[in-house]
């Protein structure tokens, strides 16, 4: 199966939840539907690690770690930008793939850190599957927000020193 193209690179793609039989028009059918699904599925498993992307700022000595995503990362960043200015040994994981989950990334970060925050602008979603990857290896807290409001640097920073002194 080729790869799709690249959004805004010569091609005009259309985006809809709908399964699509093999000449591109939606399908009703419940067998097209599952057999589309099944080969969606297959083909993330066998690109498997390779698709899954994170990236880590400040955690070569980072004692505990804060989790975002989206949005939210740019603003976590300058958070814990502000908390290691004080001292703070903390460290940012932002997921730039959501699904597949990084699973071996928050496994290993949780192995290393005492502790891991996760700045998301709803109720919780992401911080059960942070919890879930981590297994028990060390606390995993939600600094959580979903009032359509984004985050300012200091709403994660006042979190980040809860988290800590909670730890401590």
């Amino acid at each position: 199966v080729p790869n799709v193209a690249d959004f805004g690179k010569g091609y005009h793609i259309h985006v809809t939840g709908l399964i699509h039989d093999d000449t591109g028009f939606p399908v009703g059918s419940p067998a097209i539907t599952e057999q589309s699904i099944r080969r969606l599925h297959e083909k993330i498993d066998r690109a498997g690690e390779e698709i899954i992307h994170t990236e880590c700022s400040f955690m070569d000595d980072a004692e505990y770690a804060v989790v975002a995503f989206g949005g939210t990362a740019r603003t976590a960043y300058e958070a814990v930008r502000a908390a290691r200015a004080r001292g703070e040994k903390v460290g940012l994981v932002r997921l730039i793939t959501i699904w597949p989950f990084a699973d071996k990334v928050i496994a290993a970060l949780a192995q290393k850190v005492k502790g891991i925050l996760v700045a998301e602008m709803n109720y919780g979603q992401v911080v059960g599957e942070v919890r879930r990857a981590a297994a028990g290896a060390c606390p995993v807290e939600l600094c959580g927000k979903y009032n359509m409001q984004a985050f300012e640097p200091q709403e994660i920073e006042t979190a980040i020193d809860q988290f800590i002194a909670g730890l401590k």
